[in-house]
């Protein structure tokens, strides 16, 4: 840097002597003189001012995004969506790692960025070594983690993940630009020498080729407005389960017979599910939708896996509700609540309208029994003419599965604690709901 400092030395002291002929008569003249003299060195700060105010900005900004884009996909609501499902936790740890390490790094851009001004005009870490390790340790590691999230969560790419791709796309560019910019000025200067060139022109090649892996990943699953039909296509095959069965919720699952855990569990296998099609559920907004699950037959030999509470005597009545869309859930979700019905046995002084009691339940299952989103492929008859039942996974393109959201909230028992139910095929309709 000692010829740049030579030449800043040569224009300072040009500037502080006027040339002979110029007559200086008054205070006013001097001050006018001066202010001639030193219009350079006040426009090459000026612009130094508005590239750090620049580069301040947009790095702030972009550290702001990356937070915000971590605590958006941190909301609890993220396990209940429609469709996308939860994130999987080993890649919610990465994105916290990664979401550290690049507010450490933005510390410490930011001192470099403000360098400028004590620095001759040049950042005390040369920008294309700054963004060599910048780009390699938070942009492409992000990047990366966001583009995966997306691709569990059927390739859904959120407002934030967006402005997270968006802003640091223009910031990176920029600060090259204003490397470009602070390298031009040394290069007109003759201060390079032919290998210190080469090296840095080489050097911001590799920053380029970084940024274009960088700029891949968004630009690989970049935010696109969803079909006005694709939701209800995605949904309108897709059955409610109540089933005991962990397998279910780690891995996708296609064609798996069911037959015998539906068996043991006491299932019907001409209607096994809960709710056929949630489209019921999704129809009514605003609105409760109640659906029976009867309990198995008492002392059925068949049945191994018994849901705790359901006596004999009863069945589980449902109350599902279907809340608006918002950012976090953009395809909604499914609440429900619960009841146990207990239907006192039938002996020879009752009657056919005997009262039964509906007790709310005061939590969710238990004991790994939950309710699954799940595809009925087929149900068919072989030739021992025993009725199987295939399943596979709601939707393929998540890595875990969501699933309803228990609340206790809804209304199940609240237009009264005892009531006539002669059939419990075919629960009485409330105010506002629909009945399977």
């Amino acid at each position: 840097m000692e010829p740049l400092d030579g030449a800043l030395d040569e224009t300072r002291s040009r500037c502080d002597s006027l040339p002979p002929e110029v007559q200086i008569i008054s205070k006013m003249d001097r001050v006018k003189a001066g202010i001639r003299c030193m219009s350079p060195c006040c426009r090459s700060l000026g612009k130094n001012v508005a590239w750090v105010t620049l580069m301040a900005s947009l790095g702030t900004l972009d550290c702001g995004v990356n937070w915000l884009n971590f605590i958006q996909l941190t909301h609890s609501d993220r396990t209940r969506g429609l469709i996308t499902g939860p994130v999987p936790e080993f890649l919610w740890i990465m994105l916290l790692i990664f979401t550290l390490i690049g507010s450490v790094l933005y510390v410490l851009e930011t001192i470099n960025t403000f360098t400028v001004f004590i620095c001759n005009g040049q950042t005390k870490v040369p920008i294309v070594w700054e963004q060599l390790v910048i780009i390699t340790l938070e942009h492409i590691p992000l990047a990366a983690i966001n583009f995966f999230i997306s691709q569990c969560r059927c390739k859904y790419f959120t407002v934030w993940q967006t402005m997270c791709g968006s802003v640091y796309i223009l910031f990176i560019l920029l600060r090259l630009v204003w490397h470009a910019h602070m390298e031009g000025k040394l290069v007109w200067a003759s201060l390079y020498e032919g290998s210190e060139f080469k090296m840095r022109k080489g050097m911001f090649m590799a920053v380029c080729a970084l940024y274009s892996i960088a700029m891949a990943f968004p630009a690989l699953c970049w935010r696109h407005s969803e079909a006005a039909g694709k939701f209800e296509i995605q949904i309108s095959d897709v059955n409610l389960y109540l089933l005991k069965a962990s397998f279910l919720e780690t891995r996708n699952i296609r064609a798996h017979d069911l037959t015998d855990l539906l068996v043991s569990q006491g299932r019907d296998l001409h209607k096994p599910w809960v709710v056929e099609s949630i489209v019921d559920i999704v129809e009514l907004e605003g609105g409760y939708l109640s659906a029976v699950y009867p309990c198995p037959i008492k002392d059925d030999p068949n049945v191994t896996f018994a849901l705790p509470d359901c006596t004999s005597n009863g069945y589980i009545n449902f109350s599902f509700a279907y809340p608006l869309k918002h950012e976090i859930l953009p395809y909604g979700e499914i609440r429900y609540n619960y009841a146990f019905i207990s239907e006192p046995e039938i002996g020879p002084n009752s009657t056919q309208n005997t009262r039964t009691t509906c007790t709310q339940a005061s939590q969710n299952f238990q004991n790994g029994w939950r309710l699954f989103f799940l595809k009925t492929e087929q149900m068919y008859l072989p030739e021992e003419e025993f009725l199987h039942v295939l399943i596979s996974s709601a939707w393929e393109g998540t890595c875990k599965s969501p699933e309803p959201y228990y609340d206790k909230t809804i209304p199940v028992c609240d237009y009264t604690s005892n009531y006539a139910y002669p059939n419990k095929d075919t629960p009485p309709p409330r105010h506002g709901q629909r009945t399977l």
